[in-house]
């Protein structure tokens, strides 16, 4: 009875309104930093590039360079970048319990088919928006802004088109999408499916086009589950990059039969790929079942052992 009557006693209760009040806050803070983490993307890149420039300058290179290379700008910034966000990732968030255990040779290995199965739901889409374009000349003109939409990408040295395309971009996308904003959604609420659908929505409307914000929303979506599961950001990494590669294959491999070879392999990806995400659900259901049954046990022989 005392015990109750001090639970309820106004120091205790409004130790407990603070503390609401602080989770609320933070809840809030949550919910509008992916915005800022937007715009600090933005600034950040900006920064960086401007600040290379000014390098440039005082060594008096030739500004030619790199205006010549817009690839390297974008591959020099997504490091910047990079090292900034998970820095920023690894200073707010503790690591998280996996729902399921993987090996990373299988987590490699499932963020390969991933990444072809992804790029196969991709090239539906876009071909679906092409048969539209006939009928819908709005569609067409965004269409064809679409195709040239990394053309200065692709100009240059591979190495550089690879490092910003392949390699560095998928990089720090998913430090950014998968780790910071994943994260802070999940901060918000316990609501499962609440993380996955705003930072996929997020990352869709990131890319600025409507028809690319469909499938990378989507994208982001099945790659927000993957993450979900395996907690880890390189598996997803793995994936966003097998999806970058298939279009943008070396010079020496970038022939029709390859290409055709990559189209038909992210097609067959696609049924794998929702396999893949339904045995990542009914592992971790099976995995968490085994826990809570463990530690039922385990309160069971501590309250054995309390009572003897």
């Amino acid at each position: 009875m005392f015990e109750k009557e001090n639970a309820n006693s106004p120091e205790i209760m409004e130790e407990k309104k603070l503390k609401r009040k602080k989770t609320d806050l933070k809840k809030l803070i949550f919910l509008f930093l992916p915005l800022a983490l937007i715009y600090l993307y933005d600034y950040i890149g900006n920064w960086a590039i401007e600040h290379l420039y000014l390098f440039m300058d005082l060594f008096r290179l030739p500004f030619e360079w790199l205006d010549n290379r817009p690839a390297f700008l974008d591959a020099f910034s997504a490091i910047i970048l990079s090292i900034v966000f998970y820095l920023l990732y690894r200073r707010l968030f503790s690591e998280k319990k996996k729902e399921l255990s993987l090996t990373v040779w299988k987590g490699i290995f499932f963020g390969i088919v991933i990444g072809f199965g992804v790029g196969g739901l991709s090239s539906i889409w876009l071909n679906f928006v092409d048969f539209l374009s006939v009928k819908i000349p709005g569609l067409g003109n965004q269409l064809e802004s679409f195709s040239g939409l990394y053309d200065d990408l692709e100009s240059g040295p591979y190495i550089w088109t690879f490092l910003a395309i392949v390699a560095i971009g998928p990089l720090v996308e998913e430090i950014l999408f998968r780790g910071l904003i994943f994260r802070s959604f999940e901060e918000v609420t316990d609501i499962p499916w609440f993380p996955l659908l705003f930072s996929g929505l997020m990352f869709g409307i990131w890319h600025g086009s409507f028809i690319q914000g469909v499938y990378t929303a989507s994208m982001g979506i099945i790659l927000g589950y993957f993450m979900k599961k395996s907690r880890s950001l390189l598996y997803v990494v793995v994936a966003h990059a097998i999806n970058n590669l298939n279009g943008t294959l070396p010079p020496l491999l970038n022939t029709d039969l390859n290409n055709t070879i990559m189209n038909l392999l992210s097609y067959l990806c696609i049924i794998p790929m929702f396999c893949i995400l339904f045995y990542l659900h009914k592992k971790g259901l099976k995995e968490q079942t085994i826990k809570e049954e463990f530690k039922i046990e385990e309160n069971m022989a501590a309250e054995s052992t309390v009572e003897s």
